[in-house]
This record gives C-alpha cells, sequence and structure tokens, in this order.
C-alpha cells in the first residue's frame, strides 16, 4: 500500500467489525487478568500474553484501517512494523516468565526484597543461608537468622514470626521458614541499654547513648523516638518507664535521663540535579587538607529541605575522634555556604577504598 493505486474504500462495517474484536479482546485481558490475582499459572500467563497479542493486532488493523480511510495508506506498514516489535517483546517476556516457573527459580528482584526485608529487621544482627524456590503459585523461604543473646524464647519466638509476616507482605502468597541461631558475640553494656529501652511500649528507636562516670556510679543519658502524635504526658509516661526499666535491668546504672523525640517518618523526596551545587559542594569537601578524594555527592529534597550525602576518602592514619572531627567541620562549613541543607558525610580511609 506504500507506493502505486489504491482501490482500498474502508465503510461503516468494517470500523463495527474491528470495535467488536476489541471488545472481545478486552473482556478476555480482563477475566485472565482477574484470575491472575487469585492464583498465579503459567498456563493462565500463557493465555493473557495470546489476549494482549490479538489486542495488538486488532489496534494494528484499527489504525491501518482509519488511516487509510483518510489516504494515509503508509499508516498501515507503519503499524504493522510497530506490531512486529510488540509480539516479539512479548514473546521474550513470556518464554523468561516460563523458563522461570519450569526451573523453579525465583527472579532476582524478588529475592532482593526478601534480602532488604531481613536486613532492615532492627533484631537480626546477621543472616545466611538465604534459600528460596518456587513451587507452581507459591514461594518457599528459608534463612537462618543470628538474634542477640539476651533474648528470650517468647522473644525470639517473636521475632521470627514478625520476620515471616515481613516477608510474606512483601512478596505475596509465601511459606517461610526461619532458624535462629544465638550471637557468639557476648552482648555489651551499650547493646543491653538498646535491647531494654527498645523494648518498651511506644519506643520507636533509641539512638545518642552516653554513659558517663560519676564518681561511683554511671550517670546514663540517651534519646527515644515516639510517635510524633503521642500528647505530651503518654510521652512522659514512656520516657519514665524507659528510666524504671534501665535502672532494674542494667547493672550498674546510677541514674537515666531520657530527651524524647518525634520518630522521623519516611520523606518522600525527589532527586536534585544541581550540577553546579554539587561541584561547589565537591570543592568545599576537597578543600580540607586530610581529604583525598570526593567520590559521590547525592542531592535531595523534599518541600521542607534539601539533603545531600558525601562519600569521601580520608588519608590514613587518623583516629575515629580525628575523622570525627574532620567531618563535623566539613558538615559546618558546608551549612554555612547552603542553610537549607541536612548534610550526611560518609568517611573511609584510603585502604578502605582500594
Amino acid at each position: 500500500l506504500a507506493e502505486g493505486e489504491h482501490n482500498v474504500t474502508p465503510e461503516l462495517v468494517g470500523f463495527l467489525a474491528i470495535f467488536y474484536t476489541l471488545a472481545i479482546d478486552g473482556l478476555r485481558i480482563s477475566v485472565l487478568h482477574t484470575s491472575l490475582k487469585g492464583e498465579e499459572s503459567a498456563t493462565v500467563k500463557a493465555d493473557l500474553f495470546h489476549a494482549l497479542s490479538d489486542l495488538s493486532s486488532t489496534l494494528v488493523a484499527l489504525a491501518g484501517y482509519a488511516s487509510a480511510s483518510l489516504n494515509i495508506f503508509i499508516g498501515d506498514t507503519l503499524a504493522a512494523l510497530t506490531l512486529c516489535v510488540l509480539i516479539f517483546y512479548l514473546s521474550l517476556k513470556m518464554v523468561y516468565r516460563t523458563s522461570l516457573d519450569l526451573s523453579d527459580a525465583v527472579p532476582k528482584s524478588i529475592f532482593n526484597r526478601v534480602k532488604a526485608s531481613i536486613q532492615t529487621h532492627p533484631n537480626i544482627k546477621h543472616f545466611d543461608n538465604l534459600r528460596m524456590r518456587r513451587v507452581g503459585d507459591k514461594i518457599f523461604v528459608d534463612v537462618d537468622i543470628t538474634i542477640p543473646q539476651e533474648l528470650s524464647v517468647k522473644e525470639a519466638d517473636l521475632i521470627a514470626s514478625d520476620l515471616q509476616k515481613k516477608i510474606q507482605d512483601t512478596i505475596g502468597k509465601s511459606e517461610v521458614s526461619v532458624k535462629l541461631k544465638p550471637s557468639p558475640q557476648q552482648p555489651t553494656l551499650i547493646d543491653r541499654i538498646y535491647h531494654v529501652a527498645g523494648k518498651v511500649d511506644g519506643v520507636r528507636g533509641v539512638h545518642k547513648v552516653v554513659l558517663t562516670d560519676v564518681g561511683s556510679a554511671q550517670h546514663l543519658t540517651l534519646h527515644v523516638e515516639v510517635d510524633l502524635n503521642l500528647p505530651t504526658d503518654r510521652a512522659h509516661e514512656i520516657a519514665e518507664e524507659v528510666e524504671r526499666r534501665l535502672i532494674e535491668e542494667v547493672s550498674g546504672i546510677g541514674s537515666v535521663t531520657v530527651h524524647i523525640e518525634p520518630a522521623q517518618e519516611r520523606i518522600k523526596a525527589y532527586e536534585i540535579d544541581d550540577k553546579d551545587m554539587a561541584e561547589s559542594i565537591k570543592e568545599i569537601v576537597k578543600a580540607n587538607r586530610f581529604v583525598k578524594k570526593v567520590e559521590d555527592v547525592k542531592m535531595y529534597g523534599d518541600d521542607k529541605r534539601m539533603y545531600v550525602d558525601i562519600r569521601c576518602v580520608l588519608k590514613d592514619n587518623l583516629t575515629v575522634e580525628e575523622a570525627h572531627a574532620v567531618a563535623t567541620e566539613i558538615e559546618r562549613k558546608i551549612v554555612e555556604k547552603y542553610q537549607r541543607l541536612d548534610v550526611t558525610l560518609h568517611i573511609e580511609t584510603e585502604s578502605d577504598s582500594k
């Protein structure tokens, strides 16, 4: 149809036939998609892809028929080429998914989501032997996790149950088996403080724990995060309960002072692509004599603030205290120039970056 004489005369009956076919294809896709929500099946998936390819063919026919009615005969050729590409893509996708179903393999994206669920659990120190396989429409997950020694059997069981639910919420229909192992390391006094404070009902997080020797006793200060919508009297009750538990359950502590803070919610941010600003921040970091190189500057923000994450390499032979002082000084200089920035500096040594 691209060249020469054209004797095509599109009529209304042709359009009616095409729209009728579109309705049938749409109904098939709707029914098959609904079936997949209840139970995944390789056969239903294949039929769904078949229905999608039929719908695409009908749309191509509509495009060609409509363009012919407007005397644009090249449209039919272009639509057919587009259909070829689409069917080729759907075929490859179907082959990939079917091969996973036949081999009981699990897509890497699902494996990574399960791995992230385990890594972000606050009471799991380490995990290994993560194994996953698909049998039919169900995914089986086996994992060994290491938990603190000081936990009771009931607490350990709650962690396992919580992890199972977290994984099932992440990947859907699944069966999760969790094997518990005690941590080989004895918990430090600070670990014990975090554990006891974190168990108190209403506590969302614990940080900035400082132990100070005052005479023959130890004074403890810590920051506790609670729900930002709690009334003040309820937050005060939580602080008092944390203080009471720590004095009762952690030996050697003479007094406790708790500072209450609102828990940080997850922030919805957008990436900031400001090359001039990023370069300016790099120059500030590199100006410090202890900085060997700047590896990365990532900027993002929300409606209230802007955030910058910086990875840089410091020269060797610095103590932790000295490295912290360098990081603090760099952050101060950046904030002096960009007041709305919230700066996080990740430091490495030359030997770490090799």
